[in-house]
């Protein structure tokens, strides 16, 4: 008896909501704030602007979902209250989103997440790093302009993929300390723009080749630089101003190491 009780503990519980799309929703503003879960985020379907199932152990967090709509915007708020930190169990959360109406993303990540924005109409995203391991991918063009990307953090450690891809306008990283790999490949249309601060980090920047680039550095203790003819502490490709997109970024440091290539 006492064998299936533990059997039932680490099965623990599921949390499933679902926000239907309803005629006269013009767009979404999303915030996913889950503590202690590993989180995936990916493309959903039409008639949902955002389902979610999470599987968890009621001792450890308590999850919720808010929303209310007005003129056109629907507004989520998806959370969980983490109550302690136990041995047992391994919550996680899937959340899908919609791929059809523009997207107004902040999102929180905690121990290990994975977010794929494939496919998905992305106007705004803010990411705030939790201490753990994060991967952002997109593998395909953002079919609406992105006005701005927005991500931070203190320690912790990013992997992206395909951030061109999001056919972004300003685009702003700060990471006080830890490890991120920035890949910037993608599809690029007039000019972007990037600002990218790092303290006591590791940063590998990978640039796309067929997109003029343009970069300076300030502060940053070591800089290696693959491809790109330096003047200074400024950073140009040889294709700059002879490409339809444009990427010019300044990069300010602290005690932090910066490896910029392009991807091979």
């Amino acid at each position: 008896m006492t064998s299936i009780l533990i059997i039932i503990l680490l099965i623990g519980t599921e949390f499933k909501e679902n926000i239907p799309y309803r005629k006269g929703d013009t767009s979404a503003e999303v915030e996913i704030k889950l503590s202690g879960c590993k989180l995936a985020i990916k493309k959903g379907i039409k008639n949902s602007i955002l389902s979610a199932c999470i599987s968890y152990d009621k001792e450890r967090i308590s999850p919720n979902m808010e929303y209310k709509r007005e003129k056109g915007v629907c507004r989520i708020r998806l959370s969980s209250e983490q109550k302690n930190n136990s041995i047992f169990g391994e919550d996680s959360a899937v959340v899908y989103l919609a791929p059809h109406i523009p997207l107004s993303l902040r999102i929180y990540t905690s121990s290990e997440s994975r977010i794929d924005l494939s496919g998905i109409k992305v106007g705004k995203l803010h990411l705030v790093l939790g201490i753990g391991n994060t991967f952002l991918s997109i593998d395909e063009s953002n079919p609406i302009t992105c006005e701005e990307i927005r991500i931070y953090g203190n320690i912790a450690r990013l992997n992206t993929k395909g951030l061109g891809y999001l056919n972004f306008e300003r685009f702003y990283f700060d990471l006080n300390a830890g490890i991120a790999t920035l890949d910037m490949t993608g599809v690029y249309n007039g000019r972007s723009d990037a600002e990218i601060k790092m303290g006591i980090a590791t940063l590998t920047l990978i640039l796309p080749p067929e997109t003029g680039i343009r970069l300076k550095t300030n502060g940053v203790l070591y800089t290696s630089a693959e491809g790109l003819i330096r003047k200074d502490n400024w950073y140009t490709s040889k294709n700059f101003g002879r490409t339809d997109g444009e990427l010019l970024m300044h990069i300010y440091g602290g005690l932090g190491t910066l490896k910029i290539m392009y991807k091979k």
